[in-house]
């Protein structure tokens, strides 16, 4: 009997469990905020190649977010990551089950813009290419 009860609701947890995990914050929409990892202290941006297509325009947009993230992430306190894609459809992790198709066909990797930690402030550009692949630091406060 027990069994059937932790499997009646079973599902029920693992879905607030996700919703937790990826509530999306009420990020500016310029932004292009389109997933929010709380446990992990990762943001998914997509569509983004505007915002990484520079230094520059990194820098701008890096700060502009960190303003954001302090106000509606207090918490995490200067640790945390930003994903870069190109299409808000892949913006998620490489084992989420909804892309892993895309993973094996390379196609979610192509989208795979940058990648910016702001605990170390290197953004890292096409970080699955190893063509492409170049580093820079981004400057500012945490």
């Amino acid at each position: 009997m027990r069994n059937v009860v932790v499997r009646a609701f079973l599902p029920f947890v693992l879905l607030v469990a996700c919703a937790s995990t990826w509530a999306v914050e009420p990020f500016s929409g310029n932004l292009k905020v389109v997933r929010v990892d709380k446990s992990g202290h990762r943001l998914f941006v997509a569509p983004a190649a505007e915002f990484v297509k520079s230094t520059a325009t990194a820098n701008d947009y890096i700060a502009r977010l960190s303003r954001e993230i302090a106000l509606h992430l207090p918490d995490w306190d200067g640790a945390w990551s930003v994903s870069f894609f190109e299409n808000p459809k892949y913006a998620t992790f490489k084992d989420d089950p909804t892309v892993l198709e895309e993973v094996e066909s390379g196609v979610w990797a192509k989208s795979y813009l940058a990648e910016y930690d702001n605990g170390t402030r290197r953004l890292v550009w096409f970080p699955l290419d190893p063509a492409k692949v170049r580093h820079a630091v981004i400057k500012g406060p945490k």
